[in-house]
């Protein structure tokens, strides 16, 4: 089963010391096939804070509400005088799917948030990440270059998210080639941060290596930047029943015959709004 892209959500965050904020997962995505998650799709939120004081142990939530969302790489820190932290999480959306995917506060009163939501169908629930992650920092500079990688399964997807802190205000970048879609927000405070994520739904073979990112604020050696690389692994191609084979249910591929050879078939149901493919 190939990829698909549902939508998304983004939106600037106040500096806070305490409180939450949420993005609609139910209604209002954009940029995709539905406005709403279903079951089986991956949500990915990305967090992102500019702070200063060499604060390393920034703990950024994501979660559902309740329980957090699984961390992908690292919680990302790049120490300069304006520090950009990152984070990026996942979680599948069971047969209730969530209502909203949850972020915690930015820690400071002075320190400017952004937060993204980006929901995938069709991701191999066994195994969402392809290879492991990538990650990159830089210091001196807000233009970052999110890491290269090399995905290993025919019709993965390449996912790059980078953060950049500084003071020039709410400022988002620009020339960000090579993927199929970029989504961003920037929020300012006394520490501004301003944060993207992009995905290419083509890559073939190969290494992907970004581009660097380019930003309108005018550089400066106490400004700093965070990234991540990862790929996404497609569902398995044809969709599954389970059998009995004596001692477990195991996945069985359904196959039909074409005409000249016998393919496999993906398996829908229907669970209560829309038909979707087992997810085996």
């Amino acid at each position: 089963m190939a990829i698909e892209f549902v939508g998304y959500a983004v939106a600037g965050k106040t500096g806070a010391t305490s409180g939450n904020s949420s993005l609609t997962l139910s209604s209002g995505l954009t940029g995709g096939i539905a406005s709403s998650v279903a079951e089986g799709d991956l949500v990915v939120g990305f967090f992102s804070v500019g702070s200063s004081g060499a604060i390393t142990n920034l703990n950024l939530d994501i979660t559902d509400g309740t329980d957090d969302y699984a961390l992908i790489g690292s919680q990302l820190f790049s120490n300069d005088t304006y520090e950009a932290h990152l984070r990026a999480a996942y979680k599948f959306m069971g047969s209730t799917p969530d209502a909203s995917v949850v972020f915690g506060p930015t820690r400071n009163a002075n320190y400017a948030g952004v937060t993204l939501a980006m929901v995938f169908r069709g991701v191999d629930p066994s195994a969402p990440l392809d290879v492991t992650p990538t990650t990159a920092t830089g210091l001196n500079t807000n233009r970052p270059t999110p890491p290269a990688i090399t995905p290993v399964t025919s019709g993965a997807w390449i996912v790059s998210a980078a953060a950049s802190a500084h003071n020039g205000g709410a400022q988002n970048y620009y020339n960000i080639s090579g993927f199929t879609q970029v989504f961003g927000a920037a929020q300012n405070d006394t520490h501004d941060v301003n944060m993207a994520a992009a995905y290419k739904d083509d890559w073939a073979s190969g290494e992907f290596t970004p581009s660097q990112w380019l930003h309108d604020v005018s550089d400066s050696t106490s400004f700093s930047w965070s990234a991540l690389t990862f790929a996404l692994r497609p569902l398995g191609s044809g969709g599954n029943i389970k059998v009995w084979n004596g001692s477990a249910w195991v996945a069985k591929p359904v196959k039909v015959w074409n005409g000249s050879s016998w393919v496999a078939k993906p398996v829908k149901r229907w669970n209560g709004s829309a038909w979707i493919t087992t997810p085996y």
